[in-house]
């Protein structure tokens, strides 16, 4: 499963911002690493280390994701070392940057035996949340921040983006997130939905390991856990289970670690699995497509049917702790706001929604899978 490298654009290809826009938006077809494009207009953001981020955001308090590493006896118990870590799998720190921060200063540890189960982590409001959390033992992630409700108050910070290097003007923090973790921390391989993207690394290492979707069957898609913009891989990419995902294998990966003043971009529909290498911090923005609008379609009718099917039962582990789930008539109204482009007509009703289920074409469709669960 030879990997193959990402594209690389340099500022000696003299490429105005306009053009790089340009190749952002329509031309790029492959992952694609930017370097020595962010320097100048950048130089503030280029100096957020944690201890940095910590005393600018001192104040600010956010959820941090907590998951045991992998090969510790902690993962052991919770997963085998060929699952994939989704965020059901993990527990939730409410705290502020200053705590992470402290945490990460404290000495890694060997001793696992100091560390309760996941599940009995505990929170207190009288001490740092992460004393309970080893190193050693855990990694820990702020992820998916959108910075113009973390910074609202930090202006400077907001101002510190600028994503006009390549031609998107208006484009600052207020249209960014942001991603800070410890060593381990990772994302689970998946694609977004919606857009392309771009990633700037500011601290640390991170590494990228992405396909095209040409290898989606490759990938053994799953809407579980569910999320509205994401669909996940059934494989875990560090130790795939091949006697199960056979086909895997034929996949072709582009691998790439970021260092900082990288900028990543990532192409619509791309997989990607994400791994920090050292405690890292990185920016990105989502730029929208003419295609968004079909995308959303898709996932309207996605959150509808599986909004419909979970229950207060099996919501926790079959739906992401972040996502927001809505009773049927909301999800239509939503579908129909979309289909309408903002405009409050009612095109499809319930009515037609369960004829369109119900219908022989969909049936067909679905019994035809149902089947092949059988038959495998």
């Amino acid at each position: 499963m030879a990997a193959k490298p990402v594209n690389i654009i340099t500022p000696s290809d003299d490429l105005p911002p306009q053009k790089l826009k340009e190749l952002v938006l329509t031309e790029l077809k492959v992952p694609t690493v930017f370097k020595g494009f962010i320097g100048e207009k950048w130089a503030e953001a280029l100096t957020w280390s944690p201890q940095v981020m910590s005393e600018k955001l001192s104040d600010v308090c956010t959820r941090f994701k907590v998951c045991p590493k992998v090969g510790t006896l902690q993962h052991r118990e919770i997963l085998s070392t060929t699952d994939v870590v989704y965020e059901t799998h993990c527990e939730y720190v409410d705290a502020c940057f200053l705590d992470f921060n402290k945490w990460l200063q404290t000495e890694i540890e060997d001793d696992e035996t100091v560390c309760p189960p996941p599940q009995k982590i505990i929170k207190c409001a009288d001490k740092n949340p992460f004393s309970s959390v080893p190193r050693s033992i855990y990694w820990v992630y702020a992820d998916y921040k959108y910075m113009n409700e973390l910074c609202s108050d930090h202006l400077d910070i907001i101002d510190a983006v600028d994503w006009s290097v390549f031609g998107f003007d208006t484009r600052n923090g207020l249209s960014s997130t942001l991603w800070i973790g410890s060593e381990g921390a990772s994302t689970p391989c998946h694609y977004d939905t919606y857009g392309c993207n771009l990633v700037a690394q500011l601290w640390g290492t991170k590494e990228w390991i992405l396909f095209s979707p040409d290898d989606d069957h490759k990938l053994y898609p799953t809407r579980v856990p569910f999320e509205e913009s994401s669909v996940f891989s059934h494989v875990n990419i560090k130790s795939p289970q091949i006697n199960k995902y056979c086909d895997f294998l034929k996949a072709t990966p582009y691998k790439v670690v970021l260092s900082p003043g990288d900028v990543l971009f990532v192409p619509h529909h791309w997989w990607h699995y994400v791994e920090c290498l050292e405690p890292s911090l990185s920016v990105n923005t989502w730029i929208e497509l003419a295609s968004d609008k079909e995308d959303r379609i898709t996932e309207a009718i996605a959150r509808l049917l599986v909004s419909n099917v979970v229950t207060t039962d099996n919501k926790d582990s079959l739906v992401n702790p972040n996502e927001v789930l809505f009773p049927l008539e909301d999800n239509l109204t939503l579908l129909n706001t979309i289909l309408t482009d903002g405009d409050d007509e009612q095109i499809i009703t319930i009515s037609d929604f369960i004829n369109i289920l119900t219908s022989k074409e969909v049936l067909s469709v679905i019994k035809d899978k149902v089947n092949a669960f059988h038959v495998s």
